[in-house]
């Protein structure tokens, strides 16, 4: 899922998602309001959330996931890069930080390490430290 109040950023971010293959966007949301309304519903495994959002940011949303459904993991895309909102958002379990502007490739990057993460961490048997 995709929430970002940018047209053109969120239509980039679809495309690069969607040309990965392996993963298909079940939505888009430009508000906070509108975030929540599609999580709720569209139930997804991975949101890139921009923290500029109109109306409540994009650090309270992700308080709200992390709050309502551990299960959902978050890329932040955004052009916020003071340190404090990077902390805050890492410590609220965002597993990756873009900062606006960035090459595609990048984004195609944390896709991947995502993808591996949730392939790892998918099955029933324990980990070994390799897969850690």
């Amino acid at each position: 899922m995709v929430v970002e109040d940018d047209e053109a950023v969120a239509a980039v971010s679809c495309r690069v998602v969607t040309r990965q293959g392996r993963f298909r966007v079940v939505g888009r949301a430009a508000t906070y309001t509108e975030a929540i309304r599609l999580i709720s519903t569209a139930k997804p495994d991975l949101v890139l959330l921009d923290l500029g959002l109109p109306g409540r940011n994009g650090v309270d949303l992700l308080r709200l996931i992390r709050s309502e459904s551990a299960k959902i993991e978050v890329i932040v895309v955004t052009a916020h890069s003071t340190p404090g909102v990077v902390r805050v958002c890492s410590q609220l379990g965002a597993v990756d930080y873009l900062v606006k502007p960035f090459w595609p490739e990048r984004l195609v990057a944390a896709l991947e390490a995502f993808g591996g993460r949730a392939t790892s961490l998918g099955g029933q048997r324990a980990l070994d430290q390799q897969t850690v």
